[in-house]
Formats: structure tokens, C-alpha cells, sequence
């Protein structure tokens, strides 16, 4: 299992969001801890950045 760090801009976009969205992120990121390729995460590395990826919470949430 992993271990995430979560950034003050991080908590505070996160609290903007619905409880719904924020649910469905929380699940996310324990599929993330857990296993960080999951087929649903659809985890994959952002171009031109060393060591960065980026996931899908849903079609409209994305975290790097």
C-alpha cells in the first residue's frame, strides 16, 4: 500500500466539490493507495514532467 501526501491547494479544491464528488474521490484515491494502475484510475505519465501522473476520478475530475 501506498502512502499519499495531499497538498493545502489539494485539500482546499477538494472541499469545494459536492459530497458526491468528494465520496467518489475519496474511494479513488483508496483504489490509488492500493493499487496505482487500476484500470478504472485510468492512471498514466504527463508529458515533459519527470515522475508526474495524473488520474480519472470520473470524466470531469482529474488529480495529478
Amino acid at each position: 500500500m501506498y502512502k499519499l501526501k495531499y497538498t493545502k491547494t489539494f485539500e482546499k479544491d477538494l472541499k469545494a466539490l459536492s459530497q458526491k464528488e468528494q465520496r467518489a474521490v475519496a474511494q479513488k484515491l483508496g483504489l490509488l493507495a492500493e493499487n496505482p494502475f487500476y484500470p478504472s484510475l485510468r492512471t498514466k505519465k504527463v508529458q515533459g514532467l519527470d515522475n508526474v501522473f495524473e488520474m480519472s476520478v470520473n470524466m470531469d475530475i482529474r488529480i495529478l
